[in-house]
């Protein structure tokens, strides 16, 4: 565990040193593009790994806030601060049992945009980077399928998850309104049980989410 916290606070450390660098980057490029928001979306969230059986998706919104800064018209970087609800329903159809993972985070995505503008007003995107989560809560539930005895029981989840995002939208730049709207595919790549007998199981997602906010 000693060893999880010190990989936990070096991450976290990453983080805001990259926060820093990115405000460093703003203030090289007076000139730069900067806008910054709200967004919001759609989830679906699942597990997968060597050891997944059957699995349903856990539906669930995705909200928080984002920063772009474009220090030319074609190029953006956006790191964003998200509040997630990840997890799924495994089925273990060998062992008749059913198993439910519920797990929220706070994720912070680092996403590097290529842009095309369009008269200056409408930015087709394609973009990509990777994420860190800090898991605030989590909940494990067994059913046995054959009873329908229901048990929740306490299992390690991973404090934190880590892994990669791509994906394609669309800006528009209004004025000062930005607006934006894209679709996401996230996978992780840490394993989300944190025990010596732990299941290859790691988060992914898919996501439809949609953003406003004010160009300075």
């Amino acid at each position: 565990m000693k060893v999880e916290n010190e990989m936990n606070m070096t991450l976290i450390k990453g983080i805001v040193f990259l926060i820093i660098f990115l405000f460093g980057v703003f203030a090289a490029f007076s000139q730069s593009n900067v806008a910054f928001g709200g967004k919001a979306g759609f989830s679906q969230s699942e597990l997968y790994g060597n050891d997944i059986e059957d699995v349903n998706f856990r539906n669930s919104i995705a909200a928080g806030a984002f920063l772009k800064i474009s220090p030319v018209s074609f190029f953006a970087i956006q790191p964003e601060f998200l509040f997630r609800k990840k997890g799924a329903v495994h089925e273990r159809n060998a062992l008749n049992i059913q198993e439910k993972y519920e797990i929220n985070y706070f994720e912070v995505p680092v996403l590097a945009k290529l842009r095309l503008p369009i008269a200056d007003v409408v930015y087709p995107n394609i973009f990509a980077g990777p994420y860190y989560a800090y898991r605030t809560s989590a909940s494990y539930t067994v059913q046995q399928t054959d009873t329908d005895v229901m048990v929740e029981r306490n299992v390690d989840i991973n404090r934190s998850d880590y892994g990669g995002i791509v994906g394609a939208g669309v800006d528009f730049e209004l004025g000062i309104l930005f607006l934006s709207m894209d679709a996401r595919y996230g996978f992780g790549a840490e394993e989300i049980e944190d025990t010596n007998d732990a299941l290859d199981l790691k988060n992914r997602d898919w996501n439809v989410m949609g953003g406003v906010g004010i160009i300075f």
